[in-house]
């Protein structure tokens, strides 16, 4: 628990990072916390799509979701996604992902980046079940 505490306590202090568009397309990341061990949560990016899925090993079965994203350094609000930003080569420290069903975004800050590693800090919505905010670290798989 300690451990725990220190690792978030240490990607709190450490900020962002600032990320191009091109260090994401192309790679595969898998999600290894929080972590379920019923679950296997993986997310790929294109230059126009985020696209995210997810294993469930008692139900045997899995969903994918393809979603419009960009990366930008300007701190997204409640009320715009730029469109236009979506397939452009960009810098940033956020990546921002729409939800066309829902006429809807959401977004998250990249703490840091590596060749191995990805960490986003995901701050909560209101209205958001459950809410809290959240650090999700992913292992480079391709």
């Amino acid at each position: 628990m300690i451990c725990m505490f220190s690792s978030i306590l240490g990607y709190a202090q450490t900020g962002s990072q600032e990320i191009t568009t091109s260090q994401l397309v192309g790679k595969v990341w898998e999600r290894v916390s929080p972590r379920s061990e019923h679950e296997t949560v993986t997310m790929s990016f294109t230059q126009t799509a985020f696209t995210d899925s997810a294993y469930y090993t008692l139900l045997e079965k899995s969903s994918l979701r393809n979603l419009p994203y960009y990366v930008t350094d300007e701190q997204p609000t409640d009320t715009t996604f730029h469109h236009e930003y979506v397939g452009q080569e960009r810098t940033g420290r956020y990546i921002v992902k729409f939800y066309p069903k829902a006429n809807d975004f959401d977004y998250f800050t990249v703490v840091s980046l590596t060749d191995d590693e990805l960490i986003l800090f995901h701050k909560a919505r209101d209205g958001q079940i459950p809410r809290f905010d959240s650090y999700i670290k992913y292992r480079r798989k391709i």
